[in-house]
């Protein structure tokens, strides 16, 4: 098995849906087979420009951040430990998708599909995977600790990121999967408009979460689907 840099948990679509399909498209990446995809024909000669930033992690929905391996953890175990903690938990339905923008400061925001409603069973689903595989996770750097806090973190995601070496879990856990980087507000609209148009249909269809997926970075920097792991039924 092939060793990676980090090891993240994340919600992949399933490989043969619309909803992954266009993703893959999107970014010019596909996680699943670990190559890159012909941009559609609608984008424009900047979209390379504008999906820099999340074509290195494929498109996705992190359930656990991407971290590297505790000193005397193995990838073998945490595959084994993955295997059993999603035996443990049930497939269950997501809500609808939506194609938002989410402010990343006065001038800059970034594009995602969220969900249209909260939903307890995928928040307890990341609460559970990120307290039960913590003892796999290489604890944060002081570079990395600081690098986080360079973007201006409440004193609850402070905390959070101390104990648990990522800002955003538990009560800061928003879920999402990215779309693009750093958009200025000047191109904000027209990309949304293009990616209404291209995804408003099969963001109406039901999407079930049948298993978690690991992932692994590899040495050039973009992450490759190591396994899924089904589910309870």
């Amino acid at each position: 098995m092939k060793e990676f840099k980090r090891y993240a948990v994340y919600f992949l679509p399933q490989a043969e849906s619309p909803l992954a399909q266009l993703g893959a498209a999107w970014l010019g990446w596909d996680v699943e087979t670990g190559r890159e995809v012909a941009y559609p024909n609608w984008v424009s000669e900047a979209h390379a420009e504008r999906v820099a930033t999340p074509v290195k992690y494929g498109f996705h929905g992190t359930v656990k951040p991407p971290m590297q391996l505790a000193e005397g953890m193995s990838l073998e175990s945490l595959r084994q430990r993955l295997r059993d903690f999603c035996l443990s938990h049930r497939a269950f339905e997501l809500p609808a998708f939506e194609l938002r923008a989410i402010q990343l400061n006065s001038t800059a925001s970034f594009l995602c599909f969220t969900l249209s409603q909260s939903s307890s069973e995928l928040q307890k689903l990341a609460e559970d995977c990120v307290r039960q595989l913590d003892d796999w996770r290489k604890p944060a750097s002081e570079q990395e600790l600081q690098r986080r806090r360079s973007a201006g973190l409440s004193a609850r995601q402070d905390e959070l990121l101390t104990q648990w070496g990522y800002p955003y879990v538990f009560d800061q856990f928003k879920f999402h999967l990215t779309l693009t980087g750093a958009l200025p507000d000047a191109e904000r609209a027209e990309q949304l408009a293009l990616l209404q148009q291209h995804s408003h249909d099969l963001l109406t269809q039901p999407t079930t979460i049948l298993d978690l997926c690991l992932c692994g970075e590899s040495e050039q920097g973009r992450f490759h689907l190591i396994e899924r792991y089904p589910l309870a039924r």
